[in-house]
């Protein structure tokens, strides 16, 4: 059963220091982890130095339209934060980004609270994340051939909003919202993109916390639109989030399911280079996906390091849903991760 908190006005962080753990209807007022009772693994407690480089963030848009895929992300490292977007073209199969590494947290104004707004800016670029119960916008300018906005509606859908501990020293809070009302526009390197809810779809995952020192995660999600006219998100991962309370699950038509574990295979040495397979140890999700690109993102600075693998694709295989229906994924899109970090 899942565990639900109707507090949507309480912080994440109780009195006592530490995270209230489990699903959440609403999502909480704020995740204040300054307040967060840090320790290290031998139970000591850490400065506030230390846990100011400690916390992570990560807030990703992506969109998958018959034309083109993006994808943009503002990430605190708490060394460096990091901003990224990119578009892949499917028909000249051209692949395009824009990035931006900056220390500490300069350039960006970080809003810890799910409902809130984030920022990043640096010279004439700017990229905005809005998030309120109804909708999350996203808009940027990197320069007069680069801009877009996207506008996720969220009203009347179940949102994936989870606390899960991470080994004895810390913590992690996704949020995540199924993307099959998204509308807007992305303009790229002179190129006009709509974005139709007819026949697009996206995905946004928004985490927050102090996560493993060394971190490793396989993500995958899927979006698509059903030939029967439903919709259809899946949203699975191994390696985070599956402590005590796990984030896989699907939508479909906006109501959430969860799933059970899941394994992924793919080339380690490659990640972009063949299929992969996802599936879930009860074998309701059995899926082949297929790279038909990637954003990746290599890092090796001293204290930190990173290898990033976002693929983009192709997926078939099927979904049995929990009433029995088995669910065709060929008509959708999605999304498979391969990232190590030591942070």
């Amino acid at each position: 059963m899942r565990n639900s908190y109707q507090t949507p006005d309480t912080p994440l962080i109780l009195p006592c220091g530490q995270p209230r753990f489990g699903f959440f209807k609403k999502p909480p007022s704020e995740v204040n982890w300054r307040d967060y009772d840090s320790r290290n693994p031998l139970g000591g407690p850490r400065s506030e130095w230390t846990k100011n480089f400690r916390f992570k963030h990560f807030d990703f848009y992506g969109v998958q339209t018959p034309e083109m895929v993006f994808g943009c992300a503002l990430i605190r490292l708490g060394l460096v934060n990091i901003a990224f977007a990119y578009v892949f073209d499917k028909a000249s199969r051209q692949f395009s980004e824009w990035s931006s590494l900056s220390p500490l947290d300069m350039h960006l104004q970080l809003d810890a609270r799910p409902d809130g707004q984030s920022r990043f800016r640096k010279g004439r670029c700017e990229v905005i994340s809005y998030r309120d119960a109804k909708l999350h916008r996203l808009t940027f300018k990197i320069d007069e051939q680069r801009s877009g906005e996207v506008l996720i509606d969220i009203a009347d859908k179940d949102l994936l909003a989870l606390c899960t501990p991470i080994a004895n020293t810390g913590f992690a809070y996704a949020q995540k919202a199924p993307g099959m009302s998204v509308s807007g526009s992305i303009l790229w390197r002179g190129k006009h993109y709509e974005i139709n809810p007819l026949t697009a779809g996206s995905c946004h995952d928004w985490t927050a916390g102090f996560l493993r020192r060394e971190t490793f995660w396989n993500w995958f999600y899927v979006t698509g639109h059903l030939p029967d006219g439903r919709t259809l998100c899946l949203n699975v991962s191994c390696g985070v989030n599956e402590t005590s309370f796990s984030e896989n699950g699907y939508w479909l038509d906006g109501q959430f399911q969860p799933l059970t574990t899941t394994a992924f295979s793919y080339d380690k040495r490659a990640p972009e280079s063949a299929a992969w397979t996802v599936q879930t140890s009860d074998g309701a999700l059995m899926a082949e996906f297929q790279p038909e690109g990637a954003k990746k993102e290599h890092l090796d600075r001293w204290v930190m390091s990173s290898r990033f693998t976002q693929c983009f694709g192709s997926v078939k295989g099927r979904l049995e849903t929990s009433a029995g229906e088995r669910i065709d994924l060929s008509s959708c899109y999605g999304w498979c991760e391969d990232h190590y970090a030591k942070w």
